[in-house]
Formats: C-alpha cells, sequence, structure tokens
C-alpha cells in the first residue's frame, strides 16, 4: 500500500506543470495510450498575467483551459497541433488543462502561474 501512495503521488506531481512568466516557453511530453501529448506551456506578465498553451494531440480530441470562471476550448477532428489561452491571470493561480482524447483517454493537468 505503501508504494501505491507513492506512485500516486509521483505520477500527480507529474501531472503539475509550472509555467514562469519571466521564463521562455516550457517543453512537456507525456504517453497516453493514444500516444505521445506534447505541451508547450508559456506563460507572460504584462498588466496582468496570461498563460497560453499549444497541445500536440496524437489524435482527434478536446482541449480545455480553466481557471476561476475563465475557460478556453479547441479541438480537432485528427492528430495535430491546437492552441488555449487564458487572459487576465494572477501570479500564483492554478489553472486546470483538460485533454480529452478520442472517447476514452482522458488527462488533467494542473498549471501554476509563477513569478520566477
Amino acid at each position: 500500500m505503501v508504494l501505491s501512495l507513492l506512485a500516486a503521488r509521483e505520477i500527480l506531481s507529474a501531472l503539475t506543470v509550472k509555467a514562469s512568466v519571466q521564463a521562455a516557453p516550457s517543453c512537456y511530453e507525456w504517453m497516453t495510450e493514444m500516444g505521445a501529448l506534447v505541451l508547450v506551456v508559456e506563460a507572460r506578465q504584462e498588466t496582468t498575467a496570461s498563460l497560453r498553451v499549444q497541445i500536440k494531440l496524437p489524435t482527434a480530441g478536446q482541449v480545455e483551459l480553466n481557471a476561476d470562471g475563465h475557460r478556453a476550448l479547441s479541438e480537432r477532428s485528427e492528430a495535430g497541433s491546437v492552441s488555449v489561452e487564458l487572459t487576465d491571470l494572477q501570479v500564483g493561480q492554478i489553472c486546470d488543462l483538460v485533454v480529452n482524447l478520442g472517447s476514452s483517454d482522458r488527462v488533467v493537468f494542473s498549471i501554476i502561474l509563477e513569478d520566477g
């Protein structure tokens, strides 16, 4: 049971992405049943923070980015790239990125907006 809890903690930390408003975009890759899911995460700070995520989908799918009442949605009918973006965010805010691939594979990432 202890090993199961450690494995669960490892998986959850892998699904948490940090996005710094002062750093270059970060690239992440996650293997799913449908193939590789590639994320490019970019945060910017002007008067407020914004978050843009480009996703390379291995198959048809839908991507949703949510944060405190803000929502961006994009979908494709075949494999390829989509992007979603939210503006008027605050540093320290947590955004949820939900990726649905086909009808059976769903991955949820938490993206934390950081200052440094």
